[in-house]
């Protein structure tokens, strides 16, 4: 398979994840402001379907760079925690959102999804998260969009699709594009 027979194949399902995310924003727009509380329980009712939703965008989106990522580099504020030409260095490539390659945070936040009690991932999904905790908000602060510390959270994933600017599928299928085919 290549790169963009995996674009293709994934496409459908993730046109129809951002579809259904979609669905869920409206909840808001579509209705007055200021919102009613029975718009606000109905749009934070479905927060732990909005995370499930947005953790299977970046599991396929971590799948594709796992396979098809040829970087070999690490990101130099990652080099203590990062080998060169491991599997991990695969994710530190793409576009830099506060300072953090794209690919990292696919890497962290589908971790923290997914696996975030396994010590193999929790080193470098803390960091990332450390530094988008402390690098969204002003100095001192810590936001509590991405604070693993407070787990104010249990899924992250909806927050980090909004960081990195996946609203929509063409948003996605841009940045995985330009990360897995050369």
């Amino acid at each position: 398979m290549t790169p963009e027979q995996y674009l293709e194949e994934t496409k459908h399902a993730t046109e129809l994840l951002f579809e259904i995310l979609e669905n869920y924003r409206r909840i808001l727009e579509d209705a007055p402001f200021p919102w009613s509380e029975e718009v606000v329980d109905e749009y934070f009712g479905n927060t732990v379907s909005r995370g499930t939703i947005c953790g299977s965008i970046l599991q396929i989106a971590f799948m594709g760079i796992q396979k098809f990522s040829e970087n070999v580099d690490v990101t130099e504020n990652f080099a203590e925690i990062i080998k060169p030409n491991s599997n991990t260095a695969k994710f530190c490539t793409g576009r830099q959102v506060h300072g953090i390659p794209i690919g990292l945070i696919i890497y962290a936040a589908r971790n923290q999804y997914n696996h975030m009690d396994c010590q193999r991932y929790k080193i470098v999904t803390t960091e990332v998260f450390e530094i988008l905790t402390t690098k969204t908000v002003q100095e001192g602060q810590r936001n509590p969009q991405f604070d693993l510390k407070e787990r104010h959270l249990h899924i992250y994933s909806d927050n980090i699709l909004t960081t990195i600017g996946w609203l929509k599928f063409e948003n996605y299928h841009q940045d995985l594009s330009q990360l897995l085919i050369k």
